[in-house]
């Protein structure tokens, strides 16, 4: 090992830019192989604001607090936006939106799940991986994998490895985001099909929205539909005390002793009384339910997902580029370690 100097190793390039062109013409020629054999992707995007219902630090500080990344509410929520991109990630929200029904360009219909499967290229090389998973597998295993059941449902708590493929698969084109800075809610999902990304990319924003008003909703929401049951079987006993009253007062509708005039107004002090109580659970009952609207929060959304008329990827100019960028700092590399082991000639 020597050293040289720069304009020894500037020599050294320029001796060998014959090799370094092929090199990159290789570089180039494998970089094209690689852009065409991509499927092409399409991605929609979403972003949509929530209302913010929180107690705490307001005003010019905490939207500097919101700026600079803090989160000074006092929130009670357990579920905090910065979970919610785990919520989108979870088998529980993944496998149910399989089950969405979606179009393709073409014009057929079916569910999220199918597409996946049956409508979705891969490059070439990952049918050779398969193969040798399969081999792999078919040596290492004991037990073969049972095929993909069609007809039932996926359950998330317990899933065979086609099924974990498959919910991985949907999860890795599905991207949720939170914007520390605006507050707000970025939705992005990837596929082949331009009119199938738009439609999971709303399907996601609605399944996300309904969980979070579920979510905020549950307790008020349970405390609305007793008091609603409540106010039914109130509102039930005040109909049967005044059915009673009426077929009293048609029966004895002569009578004038003291018994017929004690149980005529006796009856009617239970309408009364019914009435009374009925009044009151139903004002219960309009309270809770004000108390559920109260609660539930609102999304502006800021940006509907369309239909994306340009694919997302493959990027072939970046791919050609890294390629060539590859080969040419490679072989400049191999010129200098050449150089660096080589023997000082006399």
């Amino acid at each position: 090992m020597y050293e040289f100097s720069l304009k020894t190793f500037y020599n050294a390039i320029m001796a060998s830019k014959l090799r370094i062109a092929i090199h990159c013409g290789i570089a180039v020629a494998i970089g094209l192989v690689i852009a065409f054999s991509i499927p092409k992707e399409y991605t929609a995007d979403k972003m949509l604001a929530p209302e913010q219902q929180q107690e705490g630090i307001s005003g010019g500080l905490g939207s500097l607090a919101n700026m600079a990344g803090l989160n000074l509410s006092n929130s009670t929520d357990a579920i905090v936006p910065d979970l919610y991109p785990s919520v989108v990630e979870s088998n529980d929200f993944i496998v149910n939106l399989l089950y969405t029904d979606v179009i393709t360009l073409e014009g057929d219909t079916m569910t999220y799940l199918t597409y996946l499967r049956e409508h979705t290229d891969s490059p070439w090389w990952s049918a050779i991986g398969k193969v040798i998973r399969t081999v792999i597998n078919a040596i290492t295993a004991s037990n073969e994998e049972p095929a993909f059941n069609r007809s039932a449902r996926i359950d998330p708590t317990k899933m065979s490895k086609n099924e974990e493929d498959i919910v991985g698969f949907a999860r890795s084109n599905i991207s949720c985001s939170i914007s520390q800075l605006n507050n707000t809610i970025n939705i992005s999902v990837r596929a082949q099909d331009p009119i199938v990304a738009k439609i999971m990319a709303d399907e996601v924003t609605n399944n996300l929205q309904n969980f979070i008003i579920l979510y905020r909703t549950s307790k008020v929401r349970g405390d609305y539909e007793y008091y609603k049951t409540i106010a039914e079987t109130a509102h039930q006993k005040y109909l049967d005390a005044e059915k009673r009253y009426a077929q009293f007062c048609d029966s004895h509708s002569n009578a004038t002793k003291q018994t017929y005039l004690s149980e005529r107004d006796r009856l009617a002090n239970d309408v009364q009384i019914t009435l009374m109580s009925y009044t009151q659970m139903k004002q219960q009952e309009q309270m809770a339910e004000a108390k559920v609207r109260e609660r539930t929060p609102a999304f502006t959304v800021i940006k509907q997902a369309s239909v994306p008329n340009r694919h997302s990827s493959p990027r072939k100019v970046l791919i050609l580029a890294g390629m060539l960028f590859l080969a040419l700092s490679g072989s400049i590399i191999y010129i200098y370690i050449r150089l660096l082991f080589s023997k000082k000639e006399d």
